[in-house]
C-alpha cells in the first residue's frame, strides 16, 4: 500500500528509482552480449567443404550451397533461380528433374528425395502435389525466411533445415556420407 500511495503522489526516494533501474541496466548488458556473441559466431559451415561429422549439417550444408549463389546467404532470388533450371516448359518443376539434381547435391537416398520432392510439391495447399509449381516455391521462401528478410544466412537456414530433414530422413539410407 505504500508503494502504490508514493507511487500515485510521486513520492519516490532515489533508492526505489536506483533499485527499479538496475533490471534495466541487467537487461541491457545481456543484451550486448548476445549481440557481441551472434557478432562474434562463426559460419556453421563452409560451402565446398560439407563435410562436417552429423549428417543433417552435411546434407544441408550441400542443399545451401547448391542453391546460394554467393555461398554465404541465400535469397528468394537464389531459390528461384534453382527453380527456374529445373522447370519445364509449363513453368513447373516435375519428380524426375528434382529427384535427379536432390540426389546429385545432397547426396541422399532416393527415398530422402522423393520425400524431399513431395515436401517441396505441397507447400502450398491449393497447388498440383505432383509437380512443383512457383507458389510452392513462395511458401517454401516464406519457410526459410518466415520474418521476411532479404536474406537468410547459413545459421538461419539451419533451423527449418533441422524441420525438413527430420521430415525426409530415412535411417536407412547410407549415402550422403
Amino acid at each position: 500500500k505504500q508503494w502504490y500511495q508514493r507511487r500515485v503522489r510521486g513520492q519516490w526516494s532515489q533508492n526505489t528509482k536506483e533499485a527499479l533501474a538496475l533490471p534495466t541496466e541487467i537487461t541491457m548488458f545481456l543484451l550486448f552480449v548476445c549481440l557481441i556473441g551472434f557478432a562474434a559466431a562463426q559460419d556453421p559451415f563452409t560451402c565446398g567443404q560439407c563435410n562436417s561429422d552429423e549428417r543433417e549439417v552435411r546434407t544441408g550444408c550441400r542443399v545451401f550451397c547448391y542453391i546460394s549463389t554467393d555461398n554465404i546467404n541465400m535469397t528468394k532470388a537464389d531459390l528461384q533461380k534453382m527453380f527456374d533450371s529445373l522447370k519445364t516448359t509449363e513453368g513447373v518443376v516435375e519428380s524426375e528433374a528434382f529427384l535427379e539434381a536432390w540426389k546429385r547435391e545432397s547426396q541422399m537416398c532416393d527415398g530422402e528425395s522423393e520425400a524431399a520432392f513431395e515436401w517441396f510439391a505441397t507447400r502450398d495447399a491449393f497447388s498440383d502435389p505432383t509437380v512443383i509449381e512457383q507458389v510452392d516455391i513462395d511458401a517454401v521462401w516464406f519457410s526459410l525466411n518466415p520474418l521476411g528478410f532479404p536474406a537468410v544466412t547459413k545459421s538461419d537456414y539451419l533451423v527449418p533445415w533441422a524441420v525438413l530433414y527430420d521430415t525426409i530422413f530415412d535411417p536407412t539410407c547410407e549415402s550422403g556420407f
